[in-house]
Parts: structure tokens; C-alpha cells; sequence
């Protein structure tokens, strides 16, 4: 997964060599918006580039979003924010408590209102200072009731911001491709059901 940041690229779940590193985080040398950064080696002292172990769970990273000035980093059980805070660390790392992570790549999305996130268990709300769940008992059951165990890592979230409303997509059982979506308006609160045809994106 890389996703862009302030004026760096930053990659998770890394592989060096024959190596999964799955909790951390490597970030380019800064480069100017829409140019190719020149390097990613954090032992160039003359770049700032760099990487960070997020060890502290073992759980594996999935994706990031930005909120605000911070990149929020998720895991699947866990989450930790990044910020720039310039030399010689250029950026620190904190880890969010909790035990709220992201389900798979792409569960999660960037709304007015702060990141919905679909985790191993609920729909939560992240705003930057707390999490809370928007599933309701009915609605968390009819997902997880009815996701297909083998190919729940299809999944995905995405904002129509048209309607003011995020759309939980998801297989249902023996679907591999996504089939339903719970759909939350946040500025209504109220959930509804959509069929989808079988779309993986």
C-alpha cells in the first residue's frame, strides 16, 4: 500500500527481500506535488527519507487516510496516527487507543464528518478524537451475518458525497464479489440496504 502525504509518499506493510515487515511504515524523500521522489533509502543522511516499526501491536498494517494534519494509519486491530514534525525525526508516531482496526484495504474512507471505517466486527466513526460505533445490533449483524468468510477481503467503503452517504460494500455468502451494501447518511444517521451487481470496486 502507498498512499501520498504531505510532499512524501508513505508505504506500509513492507517487503525486503524474502521479508514481510507487515508493521512498518517507509517514507520517500520529500519531493515537489507531482514529481517522482528520488529516493526511498533511510540511510541516506543527505534525504529524508526514512521508516518506522510500529511493533507495539503485531497486528499487520492495511491502508491509511489522512484527517487533518496527521495520517491516520490502520491496522487491523489497531491504529496509530503520523505527523510531520520536520528534522531530524520528520515525523512521530503515536499510537490511538483502542483496539479498533480496519478489516481489509479499502474499508475505510475520508467523509465530512471523519473516517467510517469497517473493522473485523463493526462500522465505526473516527474523528480525530475518539471512535464510535454507527452500527447499530441490526445492522452489524445483517453484515457479519451474511459476509462471505472466504472472500471478506473484498470489502471495500466509499462516500457518495452527492447523497451525504458512505456505502459499506461487501460478498455475501457465496458471493465473490461484492453483492450488498449497508449505506449510512451521516447527516440523517439512518442505515439502509442497497443490491449492488457484483462490483469489486
Amino acid at each position: 500500500v502507498v498512499v501520498p502525504f504531505k510532499n512524501y509518499l508513505v508505504a506500509l506493510n513492507i517487503l525486503k527481500g524474502c521479508t514481510r515487515f507487515s508493521s512498518m511504515v517507509k517514507w520517500s524523500h520529500s519531493a515537489v506535488p507531482g514529481s517522482i521522489p528520488t529516493t526511498w533509502d533511510e540511510n541516506d543522511v543527505t534525504k529524508d527519507a526514512g521508516e518506522q516499526d510500529l511493533a507495539e501491536t503485531t497486528d499487520a498494517l492495511v491502508d491509511a487516510i489522512p484527517l487533518g494534519d496527521s495520517l491516520i494509519l490502520y491496522k487491523e486491530r489497531s491504529m496509530y496516527s503520523m505527523a510531520f514534525i520536520g528534522v531530524p525525526f520528520i515525523f512521530r508516531f503515536q499510537r490511538i487507543p483502542g483496539s479498533v482496526g480496519m478489516l481489509s484495504k479499502g474499508c475505510g474512507v475520508a467523509t465530512p464528518v471523519g473516517h467510517v471505517v469497517l473493522t473485523a466486527g463493526d462500522v465505526v466513526l473516527y474523528d480525530g478524537q475518539s471512535t464510535q460505533s454507527l452500527a447499530t445490533g441490526r445492522v452489524r449483524r445483517f453484515i457479519f451475518n451474511n459476509i462471505d468468510s472466504g472472500n471478506f477481503k473484498k470489502a471495500f467503503v466509499v462516500k457518495n458525497l452527492k447523497d451525504d452517504e458512505v456505502l459499506v460494500c461487501f460478498p455475501t455468502s457465496g458471493s465473490s464479489t461484492c453483492d450488498k451494501a449497508a449505506v449510512w447518511n451521516w447527516q440523517t444517521k439512518a442505515w439502509g440496504v442497497r443490491d449492488l451487481p457484483g462490483v469489486t470496486y
